[in-house]
Order: structure tokens, then sequence, then C-alpha cells
């Protein structure tokens, strides 16, 4: 909650398998998985298909932003206009100024950033 009182946007360089954007947004989620903590925040996601969704929410005011949030329950939210998604094997992003990232809910690391979905790579052994 405190995010939303100080809600800002940033200017955003973002490459998705190639395709360069520039964004204004909110902010971006890197997907592998549908849910994150309980949001359906990425509700086409398919675990095993070698591909990570990519979730951009463009510049939200507050009381647009507190609109969007119960959608996010029901992965309601990608219909709205100011939500993007895309799917990628490879993403690279990068900032004016450096921003924190938070995989995993951790604060690990910062922009600029490059990511790859390694498809298959973990081998898992059932017994």
């Amino acid at each position: 909650m405190i995010r939303t009182i100080f809600l800002s946007t940033d200017k955003l360089s973002i490459e998705i398998d190639g395709q360069k954007l520039e964004k204004e947004c909110t902010f971006v989620e890197i997907s592998n998985t549908r849910y994150t903590a309980n949001f359906l925040m990425a509700p086409n996601a398919i675990t095993d298909d070698g591909l990570l969704d990519v979730t951009i929410a463009k510049k939200l005011n507050r009381r647009r932003l507190l609109k969007c949030f119960p959608k996010i329950f029901t992965g309601e939210h990608v219909l709205m206009p100011e939500i993007e998604t895309y799917q990628a094997k490879s993403i690279k992003i990068s900032t004016s100024k450096p921003k924190v990232l938070s995989p995993d809910g951790e604060l690990i690391g910062s922009t600029p950033v490059e990511i790859e979905c390694l498809h298959q790579t973990i081998e898992v052994y059932w017994k």
C-alpha cells in the first residue's frame, strides 16, 4: 500500500525478443507461472512452454490503480487498456536511473537486466 501512496512512473526501455519498446510505466512483471503470490498476474502463462510472460502497467493514476487491483485476483486486469502483455524467450530492461529488482519478492540487483527463459533445462526425476 505504501507504493500506492508514492506512486510514480518511470521511463523504461525494454527489448522483447529483439523488439525494442520505450514505455512510461508503473511496473513490469515477468512471470513463468500464472500466479504471483495470490495474484493471477499472468493468466495465459504456461510453465513449460519455453516463454516468459511480461505484464506492463503503463502510466496509472492512484484511482485507476485501485480500480485495477481487484481484477488481478481474476486475471481481468489484462483486459484493461493500461495493461500490455507479451511473451518472450529473452528480455532486456534498462531504465534512466537504476531500479531495484524483486525476483520472488526478494530485493536482488537492479536495472539494467537481461533475462532469458531456458526451456526444459532442469531435469526433474520422480521416484
